[in-house]
């Protein structure tokens, strides 16, 4: 999760797919086009807006812990190693 709020436009960018994020974005918010620092970003206006999007931000952290908890071989339910130790 990326926030920028010192250019024009105010934004959030999170990591989630488009199919994810499409489904969490609350009404009235507007989704923003493709950015180096983010694919799917979401404009702010206001703290109250960051509060609206406590749907897309406990995904994104979900997503994180997940992510990095695969990197390190295990799986996230059960905690046990995907791949075999090496003898």
């Amino acid at each position: 999760m990326r926030l920028y709020l010192a250019g024009r436009k105010n934004w959030v960018a999170f990591n989630v797919s488009e199919e994810i994020g499409a489904q969490l974005i609350p009404e009235g918010m507007i989704r923003l086009e493709v950015h180096p620092f983010g694919n799917f970003r979401i404009q702010v206006t206001s703290p109250e807006d960051l509060e609206r999007l406590h749907r897309l931000v406990f995904a994104a952290f979900e997503k994180t812990i997940n992510d990095r908890l695969r990197s390190k071989g295990t799986n996230e339910r059960s905690n046990t190693p995907t791949t075999p130790a090496a003898a």
